[in-house]
């Protein structure tokens, strides 16, 4: 970090000896003076935010896209730190599921949970003292045609106790309660069956609300009633809550999630006293071994119940009553303290890497050599990313920025240009086709320069000269076809190779009647 920060204040490296080596470079010739240049140039790479230095020689260096290793070095940082987060999280934290019934509570003791994990670091008998109790649930569902059936709003009243004071609260779905760095979240509810059990000795051997499971939209319901103190056989139902029941051909069904006809499908079950063993078990299912399920005559015995309803066992074996139906919430109780330096270090970290992948870090350099035929002006551009495109662009860009009627040069970039086949030289820059191609003497003139290579540019480009050599220019536009002529250099003559190149002679002769071929060059017949 502390290298990375020494390395942001560093000024851009000094401009190279020679720039024409640079993958990117660009020089051209202007009478402007060297102040109107830099002027230019300045004002391009302010415009385009770089970050640029004047040497007292009058030369640019100019750096771009330094925050580029800034967004890799983010990354990573905060790559380790999500990290971090995420075993903070781990060690540290617990989440925790109950089943609260209206008018009962909840305490925040490991005993009270039906559900319950924990990190290694967890002091499960050191928890956030408080206790709640559900005071009222209240649901709404829509009875429209559109959407009928679907839950439009879930609230819960809860009077909440901690610290020897207590206060009602309202828990919602997506609005916990922070109790300190703990949360309790609202994450569903059902329904639960008030019911009173008698054994066969006409006692009371389970009374109280009993939770059922929703299985679908409607809320039909499972649930299981367990009277393991009943005397002489203990005694068991299951079967459904169902909130508007129904008879249909597929059996009993609910019709609307909300209790408006709401009924108890039940089975019976006894069997011989049991020893307690302390071993927990499901109360939502039944282990029916060592229990007998109980028949009327030559069938099972199976009932329905409404609200108020009682129904007899034979053979004098007890009773059920269904007194009435309760709400019930399932609230999660979690402390998860690593999670916003998880969650700011997730944010970050992708801060960095767009950063990272969408900065082009690059570098150029403007020089100024004053000369006979003017101010000479050369550009160099080097990319530092993966991707070679983006210093070649600046620099086109620049000297297009640069360039006036006063000016005139080439601009290209390696392997943009092909070599003349008898002539094996690196070629030079050629000049963009949205530019205006320079005037002057086409071979050995001092607008083109006697030592370029022919650029392997198609239509609309200017090629440079060998010397001896010749050039192409765009002279008009026929049929929305540019059409070129290919002007002669002394000393030289056309051969039919492609591209098109020169050979030496003596007695040089124009090509006439030029045609383009398929691949964009000219052909002319005869050449010379």
């Amino acid at each position: 970090i502390v290298s990375h920060a020494k390395a942001l204040r560093r000024q851009p490296p000094r401009v190279p000896a020679r720039l024409d080596r640079l993958a990117a470079h660009a020089s051209m010739t202007t009478s402007a003076s060297a102040a109107e240049v830099s002027q230019r140039a300045q004002q391009w790479l302010t415009s385009h935010r770089y970050r640029f230095v004047v040497d007292d020689d009058g030369s640019l260096r100019a750096e771009a896209g330094r925050h580029r290793e800034t967004g890799n070095l983010v990354f990573h940082i905060f790559l380790v730190l999500v990290l971090v987060g995420v075993g903070w999280n781990t060690l540290w934290g617990f989440k925790g599921t109950s089943v609260v019934v209206e008018g009962q509570g909840f305490s925040n003791s490991i005993t009270q949970y039906d559900e319950f994990k924990a990190g290694a670091m967890v002091d499960t008998d050191n928890l956030t003292p408080f206790s709640m109790k559900l005071r009222k649930f209240v649901v709404s569902f829509e009875t429209g045609t559109v959407q009928r059936g679907a839950a439009r709003s879930f609230d819960a009243t809860v009077d909440l106790t901690m610290g020897g004071k207590t206060q009602t609260r309202d828990l919602q779905v997506n609005h916990p309660l922070r109790i300190g760095s703990t949360k309790v979240h609202l994450l569903g509810h059902g329904y639960a069956a008030d019911v009173v059990v008698r054994d066969g000795d006409g006692k009371v051997a389970y009374s109280g609300p009993v939770v059922f499971l929703p299985q679908d939209a409607n809320f039909k319901s499972v649930g299981v009633i367990k009277a393991p103190d009943a005397r002489p056989d203990r005694l068991a139902f299951q079967g459904f809550f169902l909130p508007t029941g129904a008879i249909t051909a597929g059996g009993p069904t609910s019709l609307f999630p909300d209790a408006l006809n709401p009924q108890l499908y039940r089975t019976a079950w006894y069997g011989k006293p049991t020893v307690e063993t302390g071993v927990p078990s499901n109360i939502y299912t039944l282990d029916t071994t060592g229990l007998t399920q109980v028949t009327n005559g030559k069938d099972k015995a199976r009932f329905v119940l409404s609200p108020g309803q009682r129904y007899k066992l034979p053979d004098g074996k007890g009773s059920i009553q269904f007194n009435g139906w309760q709400r019930w919430a399932k609230i999660q109780v979690s402390q998860n303290p690593g999670l916003p330096l998880t969650f700011l270090s997730v944010v970050l970290s992708v801060a960095g890497l767009c950063v990272s992948l969408f900065s082009r870090s690059r570098r150029v350099w403007v020089r100024t050599i004053p000369g006979d035929d003017g101010l000479r002006v050369e550009i160099g551009g080097l990319d530092r990313s993966d991707s070679r495109s983006g210093a070649v662009d600046d620099v086109n860009s620049l000297l297009a920025a640069l360039h006036g009627d006063s000016m005139s040069g080439d601009v290209g970039e390696e392997h943009s240009c092909l070599p003349l086949a008898s002539s094996p030289r690196r070629c030079s820059i050629c000049l963009p086709s949205s530019l205006t191609p320079w005037s002057g003497p086409v071979c050995g003139g001092p607008n083109i320069p006697a030592t370029r290579s022919v650029c392997a540019r198609k239509r609309g480009a200017v090629w440079g000269s060998t010397s001896p050599c010749w050039v192409r220019f765009a002279q008009q536009s026929v049929s929305s076809a540019v059409v070129l002529l290919l002007i002669g250099c002394p000393g030289a003559t056309c051969t039919n190779s492609l591209p098109r190149r020169c050979s030496s002679s003596s007695s040089p002769t124009l090509c006439s009647s030029p045609s383009t071929t398929s691949d964009g060059w000219v052909s002319p017949s005869p050449c010379c």
